[in-house]
């Protein structure tokens, strides 16, 4: 008999969506709102390229009518119009990033760390449970050696689950 335990849940071993594999809450409606910026050094950096432009998206995470985490987008105007994203239509916008760069995806890099609360540019909702943070940072590439997009993920504590499923 093997002493190896089966998993049920998948975690961020592979490529897809982090928030809903690392959430305690059913989500059940997405926001967003974004704008274009020029990019800043902190965007080149995390985006390992230089752009004409980015961007900025945020995104905030629903279950029964409350915000209970919140998501920040990087992506270079270049990389939408590569997309063929129409940033004139949300919907569009939001299904790139919520569904298609996974699919476009080759590999992800995450880094988790602790946020104090959360940094919204718009401030819009005050996000359940916030006081304390967990902040997972994504890079997701596609075939480049830059990332497609940069997300930040802003889990309140009391609904972070962050499961690793390690195989040999």
């Amino acid at each position: 008999t093997s002493n190896r335990q089966h998993h049920t849940t998948i975690g961020l071993e592979t490529i897809g969506h982090p928030l809903y594999k690392s959430h305690s809450k059913p989500i059940d409606d997405v926001e967003i709102n974004f704008r274009i910026d020029v990019q800043s050094d902190y965007m080149k950096q995390v985006l390992k390229q230089d752009a004409a432009a980015v961007v900025a998206a945020e995104r905030w995470y629903k279950s029964d009518d409350q915000a209970v985490a919140y998501g920040f987008s990087f992506m270079t105007i270049e990389a939408i119009a590569e997309l063929e994203v129409d940033l004139n239509d949300q919907a569009q916008l939001l299904e790139m990033l919520e569904r298609n760069v996974y699919d476009l995806a080759t590999s992800i890099s995450y880094e988790v760390k602790h946020s104090a609360s959360v940094n919204s540019f718009s401030q819009k909702y005050d996000i359940a449970g916030s006081d304390e943070c967990v902040l997972l940072l994504e890079s997701v590439y596609s075939k480049q050696a830059h990332p497609i997009v940069y997300n930040k993920f802003y889990i309140p504590k009391d609904f972070s689950v962050i499961t690793i499923n390690a195989t040999k």
